[in-house]
């Protein structure tokens, strides 16, 4: 079993190529640039969801979650929720000397690829280089045995990222504060 293996028993098909156009606009309006490795990938593989597959034992990883490229997460309400500028990949762009654009997410990752199709993955500061090629990435994701798929790498706390970050979390604070006392007014109507 190979990457390949896991797109086709996802829906995929060599010469398979879908409709970007929600997509191209979800990361457009968020300001990410979008380059020609990004649209191939999207093209390609937006839409496909990887999940429920059993692997050899050979390549003992983990209960299998699922991933998700593309669609499911560029709807505007993931890229709302999570991304809530192009700031957020600056800081992993940088650190690598490469244009990354987010085209899907598996768990708590971020799958990201560089202008030469190179993916990373990124979580808060964490983040690693993950495979030449995208369907390599899905291999590695799937299939690298247990510790070999890591995420060396660390951010410093002053790059963009990190910064964005601790602004979207104190703005998340401040409207689930604002949404409690709104609550609370409500209720107290009723004592």
């Amino acid at each position: 079993m190979n990457g390949y293996d896991l797109l086709k028993a996802a829906g995929w098909f060599p010469g398979r190529c879908v409709d970007i156009t929600a997509d191209e606009q979800a990361l457009n309006v968020k300001g990410y640039p979008i380059h020609d490795a990004a649209v191939a990938v999207l093209r390609e593989f937006s839409g496909l969801s990887i999940d429920g597959l059993i692997l050899p034992e050979a390549y003992p990883r983990r209960e299998n979650q699922p991933f998700q490229v593309g669609g499911s997460w560029v709807d505007g309400v993931w890229v709302n929720g999570e991304y809530q500028s192009a700031g957020w990949c600056e800081g992993y762009s940088q650190a690598v000397n490469d244009v990354l654009v987010p085209v899907g997410v598996e768990s708590h990752m971020t799958v990201m690829v560089g202008e030469h199709g190179v993916v990373w993955g990124a979580f808060d500061a964490q983040y690693g280089w993950i495979a030449d090629s995208f369907v390599g990435a899905v291999e590695h994701i799937f299939m690298a045995p247990l510790g070999k798929m890591a995420l060396d790498r660390e951010l410093s706390p002053d790059s963009p990222a990190m910064v964005g970050a601790r602004e979207y979390m104190q703005q998340q604070r401040k409207l689930f504060l604002e949404e409690r006392a709104k609550q609370s007014r409500f209720w107290k109507w009723f004592s």
